[in-house]
């Protein structure tokens, strides 16, 4: 599994509220909203929070169920679905399957890895980015990942 994250910036003042992409690319299939006419662009920043959450909602419930998230500002959507131990992601006709805990994992570090640069230059009271933080601080506790 293999998350690519791009910041797409209008100029050099950054801020929460950035619009980017997000690809999602396991075993040949690849879920992404870059490249697409009309834009998929989303405000990134937010959308990861949302995304941390529901994957955190997912973890906690036992039963197996249907997920969708939405990106804020964009038409670009995923479906997740729990299936046992494993988590299945969809978007239009492609779907990747794999653990739950290794998607996890992979999207906590991505997101830090991503995020770990950016921090310096966006302001710390940007509330998008003050959530993000945050959100991934929980995350991390849920699943007891160690940096």
């Amino acid at each position: 599994m293999k998350i690519d994250l791009t910041l797409l910036p209008v100029d050099s003042q950054l801020s929460g509220f950035e619009l980017g992409d997000i690809t999602l690319s396991h075993e040949g299939a690849e879920l992404t909203s870059a490249d697409h006419q009309p834009s998929q662009s989303m405000m990134i920043f937010i959308f990861l929070s949302d995304f941390l959450d529901l994957v955190l909602e997912i973890k906690k419930n036992s039963r197996e169920a249907t997920y969708r998230i939405t990106a804020t500002d964009s038409s670009f959507s995923l479906s997740l679905k729990k299936i046992g131990k494993e988590i299945s992601i969809e978007n239009q006709n492609v779907k990747i399957v794999l653990p739950l805990e290794h998607f996890a994992q992979t999207l906590y570090s991505s997101i830090r890895d991503w995020l770990n640069p950016l921090k310096s230059r966006i302001d710390p009271t940007d509330s998008a980015m003050a959530d993000l933080l945050d959100t991934l601080d929980k995350y991390q506790t849920a699943f007891e990942f160690r940096n």
